[in-house]
């Protein structure tokens, strides 16, 4: 091979390595729900929704209180409404 295809194997080379690094670096920055969303990662569709990065972390979707007390099961000293 002459020296202008090396030159051009050396450059698709090198250009696809700084896409990669910078693609893992952005993956690295994540660390919120809506970062993890906004960046097109994976979402459950459970309640509450859970989103996972393509290095396998987790966030969860952030709920409101009163939202969080409605999926408290009830107390087993309770008696079952049937």
């Amino acid at each position: 091979m002459n020296k202008i295809t090396w030159l051009v194997i050396s450059a698709i080379v090198v250009v696809g390595l700084v896409g990669y690094w910078a693609m893992s670096a952005e993956e690295k920055n994540i660390s919120t729900y809506d970062e993890c969303v906004a960046a097109g990662n994976v979402v459950a569709t459970i309640y509450p929704s859970v989103c996972t990065t393509k290095d396998g972390r987790t966030f969860d979707q952030p709920i409101s209180e009163e939202d969080e007390k409605k999926l408290v099961p009830p107390s087993a000293t309770e008696t079952p409404p049937y």
